[in-house]
Parts: structure tokens; sequence; C-alpha cells
């Protein structure tokens, strides 16, 4: 088994709201702190608050400066007594933009090169996966900034005080992956705004260059949304997701241990934010956790049927029996049920059979239950046809797997004790599955 997280990019992807939906989900504050600090850079600090937004709980994260305990974004335009970075969107862009450019306005702007951003980086403290995530992140961000700008990757400067904000938001979501002991990132379809942006370049439209030019090989789906007019993908954001190399589609079937909601900054008049799921996905041969009925003899097989009114009948029976139950509805069903224990069907199915049953069954209704949040939360048809194709698959997969039993055990065996009845009754069953 293994530990991966599904970023649900509902409303976008920023580096903010990656450390906002992990430590929403449980990552610790003061570990992250403390790995942070192994950085050496001084004068920054990490602020992380629990908020209600548009209903709903989440974490909201800044990079801010000691000394004055202001977002290191606001500092950076007070210093200069003007709003450079005219960021009208809720992620304050993050301000990681880099600048292969002379900056024309007359502010003595210091800039750190790929290759010093690597010094800074490897000579830390850091663990060295978190060292590799981190620059594999930059080095993407860079390409694609090398690309626009038509300069050499080296070449490329990052704005200090952006740079500060980048580095902090890319080691920090590389520090919270190796917390988590993820060995995987998945993403959902990216939602991007559209419109323009006023940057350092002046009007840039949306997505930015740097988020175009980071799309080609990353396997990420984007949908642009028309009521949303302005950016939600931001550089750091899609490097993130590119440089973890993240697998874009709907959820995994994992089992689910916990759930975060990272804040976006501006309101956009609905929910903005990035939910990040955290989980296990199981590997072929790893067992499910057993359930156990503490009201149920051990001796007593347990059924639950699922009614049309969508009631759940639970009984428990020992070979062939009899019994009716009233539903709400006031009317009354009978059901005889015979249950075929005697039936001569005396194959014991191995344990590992059980188990690779038990987990794509498992499979199905994760998928299952995604296609009705995904119905809930009025998502795009194409998404939820995906989903239920991936249902119809982990249920074909199941049925393969008991087939597979079936004609190599429970048929042969049947022939061996010249069960023609139970023959009967397998080939019966084979049709039905094969219709």
């Amino acid at each position: 088994m293994k530990k991966v997280i599904y970023f649900d990019c509902y409303m976008g992807i920023s580096g903010d709201m990656v450390l906002g939906a992990c430590l929403d989900l449980g990552v610790d504050e003061e570990a992250l702190k403390t790995e942070l600090r192994k950085l050496h850079i001084e004068g920054v600090d990490l602020s992380a608050k629990r908020m209600v937004k548009n209903g709903f709980t989440g974490t909201d994260v800044e990079v801010l400066s000691k000394e004055d305990g202001l977002p290191v974004d606001h500092l950076h335009d007070d210093v200069h007594g003007e709003h450079v970075h005219h960021h009208d969107h809720e992620h304050t862009h993050d301000h990681e933009h880099m600048h292969g450019h002379d900056h024309a306005h007359g502010h003595d702007h210091v800039h750190r090169t790929l290759s010093e951003i690597r010094n800074l980086i490897m000579g830390s403290d850091l663990e060295d996966a978190v060292k590799d995530t981190a620059m594999d992140i930059f080095y993407v961000i860079a390409e694609a900034e090398a690309k626009v700008h038509g300069k050499p990757i080296e070449e490329v400067g990052f704005h200090e005080v952006g740079a500060i904000d980048s580095i902090v938001d890319i080691c920090g979501a590389a520090v919270c992956l190796h917390l988590l002991g993820v060995e995987k990132v998945y993403c959902s379809v990216v939602r991007e705004g559209t419109g323009f942006i006023m940057c350092q370049h002046g009007q840039l439209p949306v997505p930015v260059p740097a988020v175009a030019n980071m799309m080609p090989g990353s396997g990420i789906i984007v949908k642009q949304t028309d009521e949303v007019h302005t950016e939600l993908v931001t550089p750091t954001g899609f490097g993130i997701l590119k440089g973890t190399k993240a697998i874009c589609g709907t959820m995994p079937e994992m089992m689910v241990e916990s759930v975060g909601l990272g804040f976006g900054k501006r309101d956009v008049g609905r929910l903005n934010g990035l939910r990040a799921i955290y989980g296990t996905i199981l590997d072929e041969d790893d067992a499910l956790p057993e359930i156990n009925y503490d009201d149920q003899d051990e001796c007593e097989e347990g059924h639950a049927h699922v009614h049309e009114d969508g009631t759940v009948h639970t009984h428990t029976h020992e070979g062939h029996h009899e019994h009716s139950h009233t539903h709400d509805g006031g009317h009354d069903h009978e059901h005889t049920h015979t249950h075929g224990h005697g039936h001569g069907h005396g194959h014991v199915h191995s344990a590992e059979h059980t188990t690779k049953v038990r987990n794509r069954l498992a499979k199905a209704i994760g998928h299952l239950e995604r296609v009705k949040h995904m119905v809930e939360e009025d998502r795009d048809c194409a998404e939820v046809l995906i989903q239920l194709a991936a249902v119809k698959s982990a249920l074909n997969n199941t049925g393969k797997e008991i087939l597979k039993e079936h004609m190599s055990h429970c048929l042969i065996e049947a022939i061996e004790k010249k069960e023609f009845s139970e023959i009967e009754e397998l080939n019966k069953a084979i049709d039905q599955f094969i219709k």
C-alpha cells in the first residue's frame, strides 16, 4: 500500500492554497515551520489561520515578514511606494513570476537566478527528498519562464521578494508531502478563469504565459470557466502539480484518511479553495480491514438488502428459512431466502482470492460514492461519465476474478464429483455474467 494525495482543483491552485490544504488535513504547523527554518532565510515567517468562508471551514496561509508581521507581498508594494503587481485575483499571485528582463521602472530590484536558488535549497538542512522535490518544481517553472522570455534557463532571474514567497511556498509544499509520506500525487481537472491580469510585464492574458507554457507535457487537463474573470491558476500552483508529476483525472480508488481545504485570498462569490484528499491506495494483495458485526453470532451469516425505497433490511440466517418484515411505507413484503448452504458447493476459496475480490469490490464502491458526490456537486457530465466508466471497469474486474476462480476450481471440482446440478447452476451464472 502507498500514501497518496489528491488535489481537487475546482477553483484553481496556488502555492499558498496547497500549504493551507495540507495543514488543514493534518500536517502539523510547527513541524512545517521547523523544517522551513532549515532554509536559513531570515526575516520571514508563516501564518496559518483556520477560518470560515462561504460556510466552510478551512485554512488560510500567508508568508509574513517577522519584523512587521505583514505579508511579504504587501511589504514589497509599500517599500516602493506603489502597487507594482496589480493582481485582481484571489491568490495574490504568489509573486512567484520569474522576471527575465531588466526593470524599466527604476527600482533597484535584486534577482536570484535558478542556480542561486539551487545553491540555497541544496545547501540547506532540508531532507534530500524535500530538496529534490522542491528543485523539480522550481525547474519546471524556470523552464516555462525561459521559454516565455527567450533566455537560457540559468539566466532567468527570480525577483528577490517574490522569490522568498515562492521558496517558502514551494519548499513548504515539498515538506508537507514528505511529512505525509506521499508517494504519488493526483489532481482533478484544473479550473482556470478568463480575462486579463496586470503584472510587472503589463497586462497578461489568463492563463498567464508561465502557466500556459507549463501545460505541454504535463498531462494535466485545464478547463477555463467564463464565470470567473481573473486568474485562478498561478505558476507556483501549476508548478507543484507538474513538478510532482501529478496524475490528472478523477480521485483514485483509495481509503481516505483525511480531507483539507486551503483558501484562496479573494472573494469570488463562491467557495474559493483547494481541497486536498489524503489516503492510502491498496496494492492488489493488500488485505482490507475486516468488518465486525457485534450483534451476530459467530456461526451465523449476515446479509443486508437495500430495497428500492432506500430502506436497508439486515438479517442473519442459517441454512434455509423464511421470514417476513414490514417497511416504513406500511406494506408487507414476505421474502423466502433459500441460501444454498447444502447445494453441494464444497470448494473453499483461498484467502488470496477472497482478498482480491474484496479489494476490487471496495474500489467499485469507492468509485460509486465518488459518482454520488460529483452529482451532488453538479460536476460536469463528462467527469461523471468517466467516473461511471471506472465503476463499470471495477465491477467487470471483480467478475473476471470470480470467473477465473470458478473456471479453475469450482467447475473442475464439480465435474470431478459428477455434481451435474451444480454444473448447470454454474453455467447459468456464467451466462448471466457475460450478457
